[in-house]
């Protein structure tokens, strides 16, 4: 450690605290620059405060129009006890009537009772769930009925035969069920209601001999409609068909709701007119789309997908490479110039496209060498190349999207994918010019119009099927050829027969039954299969054979069928449906001995083959068909829709590609064609069962298990085919009935606890009701609300005794009031756009109406203009705080004469004088709405004025602040095939909240506005004031090392002269000394 001073050894001089002073005198130069510094500092802080009220001020402006303040709305309800409503600014102002009629419920059962959840075992080795669909009965909505003509809701008249009357109250019925439980609850009269067939039927037990009467009352058609008006002295009324087609049936709702598979822009069957040689007409049932020309936009393209180009200024978007290697690189995107200025923006529709890559490679090649154009179709791009090289023309990826641009636009070929001089492009998806059929009416004309009239087709005369006829021609129906693939043809779906050929040709049945479903739809939608017989032989040993069973077309006429040949034969057995209504079951009546015998191919494909000592048998789940190639995607996953996504699907010889589902992907089909469109060893297609599509390993000696895994999205998970195959070969089926493994030896805590670590749709809890010997029970809520989620448990030969605790029911409302209201059904109690913006909220059921008021918001509207006229005066009183000087104290303000505060006030003045543009309605200056200039230079808001102009004419107060309307970018050709873009935008009309908002972007643009362009001045003020002190401080530290260097050399000097002394003394004294010796 060393002790360091500036005092000098010789001088005794403090050279330190001398430099210092010195210094500190040069220093003072410095004080009038940080002065500055402070001034300019203060000045710029000012500037941005005043910059930071501009945007505040521009947010307040902005918001009449992009947050729609003059359509914002309030809802109130009549009964918030009932509902609540909400409204947005989409919403029209009105009065809507409402009437709940329940609220969502989900599904819930529970089990017998056991006596430990510990000790007893259950005997299960699994447990199947099923969620919304898959039972044999099939409800049907009232405005289904007569064709799609519905049925009238009100009430109806019965009279039993003994003369009892009663009004049954149908007016919030929407469904058959709820109008056969309806009249089966009214206790007043002694009859029964039921389905047969299309029809309803009653039934009197009341015992009387006068006539059985139901009339229409209340001036409705209900009871006629319902085709059960009569008077009739008879026990049983069996009405008129009520479940036919029409021209308006919705295809979607054919096949017990499995809809009709229509693909777009190909043909979907063919239709022969004239026997064997005779004139094929394709019939395409699909969306037609609208042609690509130059002014298609390209964000239409695709679906509305658009085409993807990249942002990235500069980079390529994909490359093109002639027949002599040349590669050409294209850009669709921005373009700046060398000052980086924009010369040519992203490309927009077609001809844009067009035009940037032709002239590209025209730049490039030369005129003519290789050109892209629209294909003869209208559906594509195609590229020729006349360069003349021994290659092929191909297209590949750049830039940040690599292939998908090229991909985008049907043209990408890849390295080495070329294949000649051309490229034909791939189709893409335009604009819809015509939709694809959706009703019985669609498919009737399509058929008309392209056989160009040579057969008629209408509603067969069943009314449940589609008859096809050719004056007097024999017509034959061909199938197109896909049913190979995917196990299901349009043709099939229609209800026809390939290669059957008649002159008046009826398809089979395709509308499904009241309260059961067709034949067709069990087994995973093959049916019965071949023709069927059923032998059934009771516990007395009498036995009945049935055949013909595949002429039944729904499962309520061959059960039907069954029980008569059984009746009449003796046979004391009926069939009926399983307790968990996802099956058949028998019960024997004749208190036999003998085994319950059920056998023959039909038994087998029913699910009820038995052999057993007992009076009942449970039959199996005969596999209802719910998934369909035609099934929406939206409709899958319990109701809860397939995500759009990517998954990579990696086969059994470990070769993967990338599956993308966009929204160019409707239907399952459309799925299963983007799979099998992949060249992998793996073929996707609906599974045996019916409710799933299956992915089979078609690998021949494949070493690895075929695999799924999410790349983006969850569709893999909605299609219930994330994961990988058990096994090498095995297959991923994405089966929506799901089953949990079990142990005979588990339970009820082990069963309990496997299904919820299973992680399904369902919740597995214990319930213990403290009551009787086996006070445990199982209870399972599905985790899906509504009807979507309809829990069916199938626990196969054991039976555990479930019994429903909660019907799964959708949440009902009624829009408007009297019969003519419209059924809203949903999956939750929070119902969204009920009504065009209006999203209400279910609390309650109630048969009374209640009355949602929709209003406009004046509040919010006057709050709005008072923000409006806030952010301006907090402008102004910014600017008027610091552009000031006060004479008493002389202080002046940091922008006093500031020339940029100085144009935002004119700028700002002029525009609040001035008149909105292009408004011609009744206000067209501010001050006439009761804004207007007030004292210091602000503004005040005369709130009473403003409500009084807007209860006078409120369009007119909307469009002076709202008011909007622009024309955008034009091209200019300037060589033939070369056009560029010339940027301008004219605005026709603009409101007073878009005038200054455009006003103060040009003064805080962050790149070139007026207030940026000061703030920059300043700071480059403030750094040439930071570069004067750092040259003074440079001079100060030179000045410092000089005079230190002075002081050290003088004290050096100093050092020396005092040695030099002390050597003189030595020698004066030396001398002395010699001469006293001397002396």
């Amino acid at each position: 450690m060393s002790i360091s001073s500036s005092v000098g050894l010789v001088s005794g001089i403090d050279s330190g605290a001398i430099i210092q002073q010195l210094l500190s005198l040069d220093a003072q130069a410095k004080t009038p620059i940080f002065q500055r510094i402070g001034g300019l500092n203060a000045s710029n802080a000012a500037l941005l405060d005043v910059n930071a009220r501009l945007l505040a001020f521009k947010s307040a402006s902005s918001a009449f129009r992009t947050e729609d303040i003059f359509r914002s709305t309030n809802a109130t309800s009549s009964d918030e006890g009932v509902l609540l409503a909400n409204a947005s600014s989409s919403a029209i102002p009105g009065q809507y009537a409402f009437r709940v009629k329940q609220l969502v419920s989900t599904s819930q059962v529970m089990s017998g009772g056991f006596t430990s959840s510990t000790l007893e075992p259950l005997g299960l080795d699994s447990m199947s769930f099923e969620w919304g669909n898959g039972r044999l009965g099939r409800d049907v909505l009232l405005e289904d009925l007569n064709g799609g003509a519905g049925v009238e809701r009100g009430s109806i008249r019965i009279e039993d035969r003994s003369g009892n009357a009663a009004i049954v109250d149908l007016s919030l019925a929407s469904s058959i069920t709820e109008v056969i439980d309806a009249i089966n609850d009214e206790t007043g009269i002694g009859v029964s209601a039921s389905l047969s067939g299309d029809r309803i039927v009653i039934q009197d037990g009341s015992g009387g001999s006068g006539s059985l009467s139901i009339q229409d009352v209340g001036g409705t058609t209900t009871a006629s409609d319902l085709g059960i008006v009569a008077n009739v002295a008879s026990d049983v009324l069996t009405g008129d068909v009520i479940n036919r087609l029409d021209e308006l049936s919705l295809l979607s709702t054919l096949n017990d709701d499995n809809g009709v598979l229509i693909r777009d822009n190909v043909v979907d069957f063919r239709i022969r007119v004239g026997g064997a040689g005779g004139i094929v007409h394709g019939i395409d049932l699909g969306r037609q789309d609208a042609s690509i020309d130059g002014e298609t936009l390209l964000a239409d393209l695709n679906d509305g997908e658009g085409i993807r180009i990249n942002e990235t200024t500069g980079q390529p978007d994909f490359s093109i490479v002639t027949t002599d290697g040349t590669q050409v690189d294209i850009t669709l995107g921005q373009i700046l110039d060398e000052d980086g200025e924009v010369e040519s923006e992203a490309v927009t529709n077609v001809q844009e496209l067009l035009s940037r890559v032709n002239a590209a490679l025209e730049e490039e090649l030369g005129e003519g060498q290789v050109v892209m154009s629209i294909d003869a179709d209208g559906e594509g791009f195609s590229l020729v190349d006349a360069v003349g090289g021994g290659g092929d023309l191909e297209v590949i990826g750049a830039g940040p999207f690599d292939d998908e641009t090229a991909e985008d636009l049907g043209i990408f070929t890849g390295a080495g994918g070329g294949s000649g001089n051309s490229i034909d492009g791939d189709r893409l998806p335009n604009t819809v010019e015509i939709a694809a059929a959706s009703t019985i009416q669609d498919v009737i004309d399509r058929i008309n119009e392209q056989t160009d009239g040579a057969v008629t087709a209408s509603v067969g005369p069943d009314g449940v099927g589609i008859r096809l006829a050719a004056a007097g021609e024999l017509v034959t129906v061909l199938d197109d050829g896909i049913g190979g693939d995917y196990g299901v043809t349009t043709l099939e779906d229609l209800g026809f027969e390939a290669g059957v050929e008649s002159a008046s040709l009826t398809g089979g049945r395709v509308l499904g039954g009241m309260g059961t479903v067709l034949v067709e739809s069990i087994n995973g939608g093959s049916g019965l299969g071949a023709p069927s017989s059923i032998t059934i032989t009771d516990r007395n040993g009498d036995s009945v054979t049935v055949e013909n069973l595949e002429t039944q077309p729904t499962m309520e006429e061959l059960v039907a069928f069954i029980n008569d040949a059984a009746a009449l034969a003796g046979v004391d057995v009926e069939v009926g449906t399983n307790a968990e209504g996802n099956g058949l079951a028998v019960s024997d009546s004749t208190g036999g001995s003998q085994n319950l015998v059920v056998s023959g191919d039909a038994a087998t494909a029913l699910g009820i083959e038995v052999d057993v000592a007992s009076d009942t048998a449970r039959g199996l789940n005969i596999q209802r068909q719910y998934v369909s190639a035609a099934s929406d995607l939206s409709t899958l996953n319990y109701g809860r829709g397939v995500g759009l996504g990517k998954f990579r699907i990696t086969d059994g010889n470990g070769i993967s590609a990338v599956v993308d589902i966009g929204n160019d992907s409707n239907n399952l089909y459309e799925v299963m064609n983007e799979i099998n469109s992949r060249g992998l060893d793996v073929e996707a297609r609906l599974n045996d069962d019916g409710d799933g599509m299956i992915l089979v390993d078609t690998s021949v000696g494949g070493s690895a298990a075929i695999k799924v895994e999410s790349v983006s999205g969850s569709t893999a998970r909605d299609l219930g085919i994330l994961g990988e195959a058990e096994s090498i070969g095995a297959s991923i089926d994405g089966s929506y009935e799901r089953s949990v493994d079990l142990e005979v030896t588990d339970t009820l805590d082990e069963v309990i606890g496997k299904i919820n670590d299973a992680g399904l749709a369902v919740t597995a809890s214990l319930l213990n009701t403290n009551t009787g010997g086996s006070p445990l029970r199982l209870v399972l809520s599905s985790d899906i609300s509504g009807l979507a989620g309809d829990l069916i448990v199938d626990t196969g030969d054991v039976d555990l005794g479930f019994n429903e605790l909660t019907a799964a029911r959708n949440a009902k409302v009624f829009i408007g009031e009297g019969a003519g209201g419209v059924l809203v059904e949903s999956t939750s109690n929070v119902i969204d756009n009920i009504v065009a913006g209006v999203e209400i909220e279910l609390q309650s059921a109630s048969d009374s109406p209640v009355t949602v008021n929709v209003s406009r918001d004046e509040t919010g509207i006057v709050d709005s203009v008072q923000a409006f006229v806030d952010g301006f005066n907090g402008v102004i009183e910014a600017i008027n705080q610091y552009d000031s000087y006060d004479g008493e104290s002389e202080i002046r303000g940091p922008l006093l004469g500031d020339p940029t505060v100085a144009k935002i006030k004119q700028d700002l003045y002029r525009i609040l004088q001035q008149r909105a543009v292009g408004v011609d309605t009744q206000f067209r200056f501010l001050a006439e709405v009761g804004v207007k200039i007030a004292g210091e230079g602000q503004i005040e808001f005369d709130k009473g004025r403003f409500e009084e102009a807007y209860a006078e004419d409120p369009e007119a107060v909307e469009n002076l602040f709202a008011a909007y309307e622009s024309t955008g970018t034009s091209t200019e050709t300037i060589a033939p095939g070369v056009t560029v873009d010339n940027i301008t935008t004219t605005y026709e009309e603009l409101g007073f909240g878009d005038l200054f908002k455009q006003a103060i972007e040009k003064l805080t643009n962050s790149i070139d506005g007026t207030v940026t362009l000061a703030s920059r001045n300043f700071d480059a003020l403030i750094d040439a004031q930071n570069d004067r002190i750092a040259e003074i401080d440079q001079r100060l530290a030179a000045k410092e090392e000089r005079l230190f260097r002075e002081f050290t050399a003088m004290e050096t000097t100093l050092a020396r002269l005092q040695s030099q002394q002390s050597s003189l003394g030595m020698i004066s004294q030396n001398l002395a000394n010699a001469g006293a010796l001397i002396g």
